[in-house]
C-alpha cells in the first residue's frame, strides 16, 4: 500500500468511527427524550377527568372534543 492509499484507509476508518459515535449519542438523546416523553404522558393522564373531561390551565374542567 502506498503512502496515500494508507492515509485515505485510515480517513475513511476515522469518518466511519467518527458515525458510529455521532449515531450512538444520537441514540442516546433519543431515548432521553423518549423517557420525557413518557413523564409527560404519565402527567397528562393524571390530568384527564372522569368521562373525557380535563383540567384546563385555569384548574377548571372542560369537556374534551370527540376526535
Amino acid at each position: 500500500m502506498s503512502g496515500t492509499a494508507a492515509q485515505q484507509s485510515n480517513s475513511k476508518a476515522s469518518t466511519v468511527e467518527l458515525a458510529i459515535e455521532y449515531i450512538k449519542s444520537l441514540q442516546k438523546e433519543l431515548g432521553e427524550a423518549r423517557g420525557r416523553l413518557d413523564v409527560l404522558e404519565g402527567e397528562r393522564a393524571k390530568m384527564v377527568g372522569v368521562e373525557g373531561e380535563s383540567i384546563n390551565g385555569a384548574g377548571e374542567k372542560e369537556a374534551e372534543t370527540p376526535a
